[in-house]
């Protein structure tokens, strides 16, 4: 096909990635990790060569402080996102296969394989493909800027978000040809026997619904826009036809579309998508985006509901149970407002660029708990909080460990140096075989969400088993040191770890997986179905694009005229390239505008509640010092009124005794009186009884004496008588 310099340049143009805008950064400067400059990476080498210098965007090189060694483990991962029916799983250099499982982190060399009838949908990032039944695909690539895959046989949707910000390319080779896009769009590629007369003949169909797309067949190449489709077949001619309404995979894919894209502090975040369906997003004016999910029970922790595994070539790897859990555990911070859990992507804010988040297999803290009575130690680990680092349990770089906390902590320089202080920064080397060693002066209690630590026998986490059953938070009297290293060593029941990993990992034979314990294999797809697919190789025998494409019959021009269609279709493609350009100009300038426009709501929304917080807070101040004086004035009144009181009682207890006083001296006195008068009575009473005691006396005498008178007087007159 010839090239046209004119179109070339249109087509690098609409490729050419646009920088995001500055935000603020609230920690150290970027001088202090090498600076910044504007604008954004190049284009992948493949499609920068189709544009000239003057097209292409300036680089965009990461700080010298960031910038990861080539040793360090990959930044980006994707997730198995979607399994429905029978889909196995093939790890890196492994020639078994085992069951795919939610969440499962997906790098360069992971293989699945769909049986027929099963589906599976894999994101990276923003991007996602969706696989049919049937369909064998391995991951070959996966780096920041581009994802690279085959696909000998099977069926394979392509939702594509983000490439041109990111300046990423995606390409997927099959058996006839290598199909690449670097813009937004969905694309469906088919490889089989579609449509062939013979049904062994394999085919490549590649139908772009939205966006764009580029069929290489060796040195030749043949553009795609909206609505159009090719089919290639061994022996035959390019087939241009309509892309047509779509497939029930396009149809299946439709229905796992996120509700609402996340906001920009998650984007880029590979499982991110998925939080649409299972919570909601609100702002905070301390930690930014802030996703809360739904349906939680009550005592629901981070890292408290899943299974560790074994992922090289990070080692521990938590894979959680929930479907919306992938981004929030290896990406952002937890943190607990009020009585809701809420997961922060990023509270920290940059200026420059924004950068791809780097994956990390869980954002914990490794505990080392005490010994308990009769039993071993037990495993335990705290989610960090937002502004608390992270530090991974491998080797890696401190421009690894800056980068992987970017977006998390203000200070990255202190970050860094923790990282070399801990004595981690060097040559790769495994860490398997160390004894896990706590940190010096490292303690629970210095996590903010120290109350959220879960502590499990060592057994549960070195078997892979659910963590929820055996789970126990951890009581504060249980003394608790950070660990600088992986907890413990896997074992033979450690999910991930592979007879041939077991080997490399240096475990004894005795610790080894035995012949009998081991899962049966799922299904696979046939043999030697990856070996040497083309780069986009040209059958000798197979006339090239430039021969003419196989239109129908109304379609076909005669063979003298064709050099001119072929001009009038350049040229109209190139119209239809301005347009989309335009088209593509005006959504980014329109999505500029919205993102601005959100992002000045946002901090308008985060201004109105920092004042209203800080409203609240003076309004708190000011009730407190209000109730504080009302209590002072309350103490003061009660002093005053305790006072009173006293004195009141002083003055009634005086006047109580001073009257008792009088009641005693007048009862007293009325007692003398009474004595007196009762004395004087008795001493009357007395007399009488003398005086009239005496007068019987004196009457008794005279009687007597009347009486021996009288008796005398008779006697003497009887004697006178006698005589």
């Amino acid at each position: 096909m010839p090239r046209h310099p004119a179109a070339l340049a249109l087509a690098a143009l609409l490729l050419a990635p646009q920088p995001l805008p500055a935000q603020k950064f609230e920690g150290a400067p970027w001088q202090d990790l090498g600076g910044i400059k504007s604008g954004a990476p190049p284009l992948a080498p493949h499609l920068a060569r189709q544009a000239p210098p003057a097209a292409m965007a300036p680089a965009a090189p990461l700080p010298a402080g960031l910038q990861t060694e080539p040793e360090d483990p990959p930044a980006r991962v994707g997730r198995i996102a979607r399994l429905s029916g029978t889909v196995s799983f093939r790890l890196p250099g492994e020639e078994e296969w085992q069951p795919a499982r939610l969440n499962e982190a997906v790098i360069a060399g992971h293989g699945l394989w769909t049986e027929p009838g099963a589906r599976a949908a894999l994101e990276f990032g923003r991007n996602r493909l969706v696989l049919d039944g049937g369909t064998d695909l391995r991951i070959t690539t996966l780096d920041e800027r581009s994802l690279r895959a085959t696909l000998p046989r099977g069926a394979v949707f392509l939702r594509l978000r983000g490439l041109a910000e990111a300046a990423e390319v995606v390409e997927i080779v099959t058996p006839q040809a290598v199909v690449a896009s670097a813009l937004d769009g969905r694309i469906l590629i088919e490889v089989g026997s579609i449509g062939v007369g013979d049904p062994g003949e394999a085919a490549t169909r590649v139908a772009v619904f939205e966006g764009s797309a580029v069929v290489r067949l060796g040195g030749e190449e043949i553009p795609l826009g909206p609505g159009e489709a090719v089919r290639l077949a061994e022996g035959a001619a390019p087939a241009l036809e309509p892309a047509g309404a779509g497939t029930p995979l396009v149809a299946w894919a439709a229905t796992l579309e996120a509700r609402r894209p996340p906001p920009l502090a998650a984007r880029g975040m590979t499982g991110a998508e998925e939080l649409g369906f299972h919570g909601r997003w609100e702002t905070s004016p301390d930690y930014g985006d802030v996703w809360y999910p739904q349906g939680l029970p009550a005592d629901w922790v981070p890292y408290g509901d899943g299974a560790w595994r074994w992922q090289e070539p990070w080692g521990w790897t938590w894979v959680d149970a929930a479907p919306w859990g992938f981004a929030t555990s290896h990406y952002g911070r937890w943190v607990r407002l009020g009585p809701r859990w809420g997961w922060a992507p990023a509270p920290v804010l940059a200026a420059g660029p924004r950068l791809r988040p780097v994956w990390a297999p869980a954002l914990v803290a490794f505990l080392g708990a005490a010994r308990g009575p009769g039993a071993g130690p037990p495993v335990g680990w705290v989610p960090l909080a937002p502004r608390e680092p992270w530090y991974p349990w491998y080797r890696a770089s401190p421009a690894y460990v800056a980068r992987a906390n970017l977006y998390q902590v203000r200070d990255l320089p202190a970050v860094r140096q923790g990282w070399a202080e801990r004595g981690r920064d060097g040559p790769r080397r495994e860490t398997v075989g160390e004894a896990a060693v706590p940190l010096p002066g490292a303690r629970l209690e210095a996590f903010a969400n120290r109350r959220a630590a879960t502590l499990v026998p060592a057994e549960a986490m070195r078997d892979s088993r659910l963590i929820r059953r055996e789970a126990q938070r951890l009581p504060p009297e249980v003394g608790a040191a950070v660990l600088a290293g992986p907890p413990l060593r896997p074992g033979p029941g450690t999910a991930g770890v592979t007879p041939r990993m077991a080997e490399r990992l240096g475990l004894r034979p005795e610790e080894r997986r035995p012949e009998g314990r081991r899962p049966e294999a799922p299904p696979g797809p046939p043999p030697a179905s990856h070996a040497a697919l083309p780069e986009g190789r040209r059958d000798p025998g197979r006339p090239g694009p430039a021969a003419g494409w196989d239109r129908p019959p109304e379609m076909r021009a005669p063979a003298e005229g064709f050099a001119r269609q072929q001009q009038e279709m350049l040229l109209r493609r190139q119209q239809e390239m301005q347009g989309r350009q335009q088209q593509d100009m005006q959504q980014r300038q329109q999505f500029d505008q919205m993102r601005r426009q959100q992002e000045a709501q946002q901090r308008q929304q985060a201004d109105q509640m920092r004042r209203q917080q800080q409203e609240m807070q003076q309004r708190q101040q000011f009730d407190q010092m209000r109730r504080q004086q009302e209590m002072q004035h309350r103490q003061q009144a009660d002093q005053m009124r305790q006072r009173q009181e006293m004195q009141q009682r002083q003055q009634f207890d005086q006047m109580r005794r001073q009257q008792e006083a009088q009641q005693r001296q007048q009862s007293e006195q009325m007692r003398r009186q009474q004595d007196m008068q009762a004395r004087q009575h008795q001493e009357m009473q007395q007399r009488q009884q003398a005086a009239q005691a005496r007068q019987h006396q004196e009457m008794q005498q005279r009687q007597q004496a009347a009486q021996a008178q009288r008796q005398q007087e008779r006697g003497q007159r009887q004697h006178d008588r006698q005589r």
